[in-house]
């Protein structure tokens, strides 16, 4: 019966040491784990012949940051040498020598539909397009220089270009009644 004891207690011992072990090599690796997003494009486009005006969007940034943690204790000088959370200090990649592009965002609205588009510098591509109802959304040019959506019914058309003007998608909406032209492209 001591014999069984004695085994017992090696083995919780043992057992213990290897789920330590595990949780910080968990832990660890688990720290070292980043995430990176990205994706997007289409666009659409309609015929006839009216008035035309410019529309400037509202804008959205993004931009991505890195932060890098020191890799020694404050004040200490050395990493910790004993103790479950002991492990050799670790360097972090060094950050990129270029930062990463800026997407800017803008919506337009037609009697059509309403669309959205980004600019990445000077390549614009469409986010999304919405036709009123009544409405057909068709794509004509979908970038990257210049961006086409028309939105069109029976009896109007609603063109929309966009194009990248110092890295914001601006608009030129063309407005046109089917029944005073042929409205063919």
């Amino acid at each position: 019966m001591r014999r069984r004891a004695l085994v017992l207690a090696i083995w919780l011992v043992g057992t213990a040491a290897a789920t330590t072990m595990a949780l910080a090599a968990t832990n660890l690796v688990g720290n070292r784990v980043t995430d990176a997003p990205r994706s997007g494009s289409g666009s659409e486009v309609a015929a006839g012949s009216a008035s035309t005006t410019s529309a400037a969007p509202s804008t959205t940034s993004t931009a991505t940051s890195v932060e890098v943690a020191p890799t020694t204790p404050p004040g200490t000088g050395t990493a910790p040498t004993s103790g479950p959370a002991a492990t050799s200090p670790t360097t972090a990649p060094p950050p990129p020598t270029t930062p990463p592009p800026t997407t800017t965002t803008g919506t337009f609205q037609s009697e059509g539909g309403t669309l959205g588009a980004a600019c990445e510098g000077t390549a614009v591509r469409l986010v999304w397009a919405s036709p009123k109802d009544g409405f057909a959304a068709e794509v004509h040019d979908s970038g990257p220089a210049e961006l086409e959506v028309r939105f069109s019914s029976e009896e109007h058309e609603s063109r929309v270009k966009v194009r990248c003007a110092a890295g914001a998608p601006m608009a030129e909406v063309e407005e046109r009644d089917e029944s005073s032209g042929s409205g063919s492209d």
